[in-house]
Order: structure tokens, then sequence, then C-alpha cells
């Protein structure tokens, strides 16, 4: 787990803190903004941790009188951390900081115990006793291990925040992907229906939705949450709050996104969410998309990775782009095609993996041929033979029975890839639909990390075939996807 990682890790140096032994450097003198002589004295200790109760206390004198009102906090670098008020009694001031959780390490470094002394917290007799003397300051800085040590283990708690990142993204584009086919099938079967699902696709339609909610997503995001919480609460101290923030937020975001698609689903299934998550689902993906997109880039920032795109394409995205001539521009999902002779670009939107498709002119041939640019995402793949069969196992659930013909994985010229190729996959088969016997291509182009496949698929009546499959070739021959390493 992420958090025996840096437990591990800290193990050695946190016992010099944990027995009390705490390398202090002397105490600054008193800070005051005038720079004039203060009537108070503030003189902190050492910092003292007691490993019975976990507590942490720092102790001091104080030339001031009681009742005097001090406060505390403590700053690992410049990061600051917990708090503790108190006042003087009898020329001395306690604080006693919140019981340090178990499992909590203190990281190699410094961290600053800085005592101070607001004028406007104190009550009125005290004000009138310090004669309106301006805030009070000072602190006591102690040294926990080794400094080199400690630049290890942050360096370690930054790659368990990239793999934490990665795996709900990972999430996220599985639940997209999910949701975004199964909306489809829903609305293809209203569309069938006349408007209405029948009820027992109803019934088939959220079985499987709530299985992959369950066992799937839910499971998957609970451990997420865990991951954090055990993350967060590892260190007495985040060395990177502002990573911790944005990744809880990001937490959140995709618990939003996931409770708008289960309102969509149930919406169009004429059917209740659960309670909890119709509260949940306040915002729609269209502000929600820009949210996940601007979070997810500052925590790749801050973490010094490159990172991943958080876009999918999908309905909830339509495609733009351009059509110059004969060359259409994707602008949505970064790619270029060109079209023969006797075609046309369709821009009507049929389906939400279909970007654009590319018809006969003619009019009464359109029934008989087709071709589409389809966007496909499989967040979990890691290279092109996770694609290869992705791509198999796709072919195989579209055409049942399907007969291959010709194909298998193949490299495309692309002198923006490494080698200047681009792995994809090129297959022509045999399928009967409603026992209409149709001959299909797929030529299928990979995104560089993997992750999606943009395909050229030519969908043709067998006897057709032989009269387009010469420009079936030159639309695949122009297909190129623009995605370039900065895009992400």
């Amino acid at each position: 787990m992420i958090q025996s990682r840096v437990r591990s890790a800290t193990a050695a140096t946190t016992s010099v803190l944990l027995c009390g032994l705490l390398l202090a450097v002397a105490p600054s003198s008193p800070l005051r903004a005038d720079g004039g002589a203060p009537a108070g004295v503030l003189q902190p200790g050492q910092p003292n941790y007691d490993p019975v109760s976990r507590q942490l206390t720092l102790q001091g004198d104080a030339a001031a009188p009681d009742g005097l009102v001090l406060v505390c906090d403590v700053y690992y670098g410049e990061v600051r951390g917990p708090r503790a008020q108190t006042v003087v009694k009898g020329k001395k001031f306690r604080f006693d900081f919140p019981a340090v959780e178990k499992n909590r390490q203190f990281l190699p470094g410094k961290y600053r115990f800085v005592v101070d002394c607001v004028l406007a917290d104190q009550p009125p007799a005290i004000q009138e006793a310090l004669g309106g003397t301006p805030n009070l300051a000072t602190q006591v800085e102690v040294s926990v291990g080794d400094p080199q040590e400690g630049e290890r283990v942050r360096g370690e708690v930054k790659k368990a925040y990239v793999k934490l990142i990665d795996d709900l993204r990972r999430l996220y584009m599985v639940l997209e992907n999910e949701a975004s086919f199964t909306l489809g099938r829903v609305i293809n079967a209203r569309t069938k229906a006349g408007g209405k699902v029948a009820q027992g696709d109803v019934g088939r339609m959220l079985d499987h939705w709530q299985g992959f909610c369950k066992s799937h997503f839910e499971e998957r995001m609970r451990v997420h949450r865990l991951d954090f919480d055990e993350l967060r609460k590892s260190c007495y101290i985040s060395p990177y709050p502002d990573i911790e923030r944005d990744t809880e937020t990001l937490l959140n975001l995709v618990m939003k996104w996931y409770a708008v698609s289960w309102v969509e689903m149930a919406k169009l299934l004429d059917s209740e969410p659960p309670k909890a998550i119709s509260d949940y689902a306040i915002v729609p993906k269209r502000d929600l998309l820009p949210q996940v997109t601007a979070t997810a880039t500052r925590l790749y920032q801050a973490l010094g990775v490159e990172g991943e795109e958080w876009l999918h394409v999908n309905a909830f995205r339509p495609e733009e782009g351009s059509i110059s001539g004969d060359v259409y521009l994707s602008k949505t999902s970064k790619f270029r095609i060109k079209c023969p002779p006797g075609w046309e670009f369709n821009t009507d939107p049929v389906h939400v993996t279909v970007r654009i498709r590319i018809l006969p002119k003619d009019t009464t041939k359109v029934g008989s041929s087709a071709v589409a640019v389809e966007l496909m995402d499989f967040p979990e793949s890691e290279n092109a033979k996770d694609l290869n069969t992705a791509v198999e196992l796709s072919t195989a659930e579209r055409w049942p029975g399907y007969k291959r013909l010709s194909g298998g994985p193949m490299e495309a010229p692309d002198d923006n890839m490494p080698g200047k190729v681009r792995p994809g996959y090129h297959m022509v088969c045999l399928a009967i639909d409603k026992g209409v016997r149709f001959v299909v291509s797929e030529y299928s182009l990979y995104c560089r990390w993997f992750k999606r496949t943009y395909t050229v698929v030519a969908i043709c009546k067998e006897e057709t075939w032989d009269s387009v499959k010469d420009d079936v070739t030159k639309i695949n021959n122009s297909f190129t996807v623009l995605d370039k390493a900065e895009d992400h």
C-alpha cells in the first residue's frame, strides 16, 4: 500500500523525533513590526514528542502578563501544518498539538514552530497592559533525519500521487466508455421501439449497467479513496498540500461524473436512480468537463509529469472540424481524411463513436456502401499488443461468426511517431447480418499512448465490394492521426 511505502522509507529517521531527541536550533529573537523593543519576550524551549500519548508539545517562557493569548503554527519547509493556541500562566506557556495519529510519520527535514502574539486577539485588559505593543513573534527550528533522505522520500510521495492519478484517470475513462456505449444502446432501442424501451429490455440494460457500477466502478473508486486517505494520513505535514487538495477535488469530480451518467441512464430508461446518486448529480457534464481537465492539468504540472488527456470523445463532446474540398480535418478528434471522387462527407450524428461518414454521391448506392471514422477508447490498454487484442475482440462482438479474408497488425508511415511508423491493425472480413452478406474493412491506427483506436470502417454489400475496394484503399491511405506528445 502507498502508506506502507512512505512509512518504511521514514521509519529510521522518525525514531529520532519519537524519542524526543530533536536537534533544536536556538530560538530567534522576538520580532516586532516597528523594530522597537517589545513589551513582552517569548522564549520557546525545545519541542518534545511523547511516544506514548503521541502528543507533541512546545513549552517556553514569556516576559508578559498572564492571560496573554499565543498561537503556534508548525511548518514543514514552507508548508504550514497544525496550529495550537494557549495563554500565558505564571510567565510560562505550553502548546499541546493534536495527537499524532497512528502511522503518521514525520518526514525527514526541517520543522519550524512559529509562536505569535497578535494584539487584536488579546482581551482588553491585556491590550492595555501591553500598551499597544505591535505583534510579537518568535520561532524555533528542529531538524529530523537526513535532508537528502527527506528529498528521496518526498520523491516517493510524488510517485505515489502519480500512480493514484493515473489509476483514477483509467477508471474515469472506463466509466465514460461504458456509459457512452450503454447510452448508445439505449437510444437505439428507444428509436426502434418508437420512443420507449420495452420493459424486458429496460430490465436487461439496467442489470448490465448496475453490474458494471457495483462490481467495477464503485469497487475501484473505493480502493482509490482508501489509497488517497492512506497517502494523505501518512505524513504529519503533507509536503504537497496543493497536490493533495487537487487530488481530492478530482476524486469528487469523477464521482459527480458517475452520478450524472447514472441519472442520464435512468432517465432514458424511465427509471429512478438511487437517491444518493441523484442527490450527487447536481452539475451537468458540460460544466464538469472543464473542471476535470483543469484539475488534472494542474496536478500533472505540480507532479512534474507529462500526463495523459482526460478528454473523452463521445456524444457529450460533439465532433468539430472543417471540410476543405475533398479533405476533412477534425479539430475535436485530431485526424485528417480524404474523400475520393464519387464520394462525399456526411456529418449527421449516427452513433456516439462515429465522428464522420463518407457516402457515395449516387444516392442509389448509399444503401450498399458506407465508410465511417470511428473512435474507441481502451483506457486499460498499455501497448500495441493490447490494442490488437481489443480490435479482434470488438470485431468478434460486432460481427459474430465473421470470416477473416485478410489482415492483421500493421504499421502506417507517420513522420510524427517514433521510428516514423504508427502501429495499427487492418482486417477485411465477411459478415452476415439478417441474411445479408457484407464485406467489412476495418483500418485502425493507434494513438501514441495506446489508449485509443482511430478506425476507418467500410461496410459494403458483398456484390459491390469489388467496385469500391480501390476507393476504400485510397481512403485508408489518406487517413492520418494528428495527435502529438504536446497535445497532452
